[in-house]
């Protein structure tokens, strides 16, 4: 079961305004008793429709609380499953990359030059994958859902 904490504050809420409605119409306006529940219908019809607002307003923030809270997780969800993608293509890159350098060595397809750019995207792509994985988690952290 949730946690209703905005409909439970509101309920306490509720109980203060009646408690405190009912005080000031015995000591402020000297009604003769203390009414808990009063007798005079428009006086009653109108705190229960204060009460009603205030506990429906408590319903409606925990309502939206609630989602709120469920799309924080998804967006967490979401997060996780993207950078172990990119962490997935850039590992699967970098290997693809790895595994042109034994068959140019074997074809000499590969000139000075294109090996050159070949070992500095490696470099690079390693980089990246150094740099997605100190960040997620740092990232993680931030997005982590309570």
């Amino acid at each position: 079961m949730r946690h209703r904490k905005f409909a439970t504050l509101a309920i306490i809420l509720s109980l203060v305004f009646w408690m405190t409605d009912s005080f000031i119409h015995r000591f402020v306006y000297s009604e003769e008793a203390f009414e808990l529940i009063p007798l005079d219908f428009n006086e009653l019809w109108m705190r229960a429709l204060v009460v009603a607002l205030i506990v429906s307003f408590g319903l409606v923030a925990d309502d939206l609380t609630t989602k709120i809270d469920v799309a924080r997780r998804d967006t967490h969800k979401i997060f996780g499953i993207t950078v172990r993608y990119a962490e997935y293509e850039l590992n699967n890159l970098a290997y693809l990359l790895e595994l042109a350098f034994p068959e140019s060595d074997r074809t000499h397809d590969l000139d000075h030059e294109c090996r050159k750019n070949l070992e500095q995207s490696i470099k690079v792509n390693k980089d990246q994958i150094d740099g997605l994985i100190s960040l997620t988690g740092l990232i993680e952290d931030s997005v982590k859902p309570r």
